[in-house]
């Protein structure tokens, strides 16, 4: 199935065939950090045709925005729960 998916981390788009090539290291041949679910992603990604597109962040790119919400609410309920 085709899909885009689109970022505001440019770096996110190319780091995820590049780590994957070089064994989940990055390129100062450290681990990936949360590897685990980056081999996830990639491995869903692997079942599409995936068009990776990157969009400006806050520049009023509705999914975008959507999904800066949504993270910055995740990080507030977890800073609330160490407190």
């Amino acid at each position: 199935a085709r899909r885009c998916s689109s970022s505001s981390t440019g770096w996110a788009i190319s780091c995820l065939t590049i780590w994957r090539a070089n064994g989940w290291r990055t390129a100062a041949k450290k681990a990936v950090k949360n590897k685990d679910l980056w081999q996830r992603l990639s491995g869903q990604a692997a079942r599409h045709q995936i068009e990776w597109r990157w969009v400006k962040g806050h520049s009023g790119h509705v999914d975008n925005e959507r999904v800066d919400q949504a993270a910055n609410a995740a990080i507030d309920v977890m800073q609330a729960s160490r407190k």
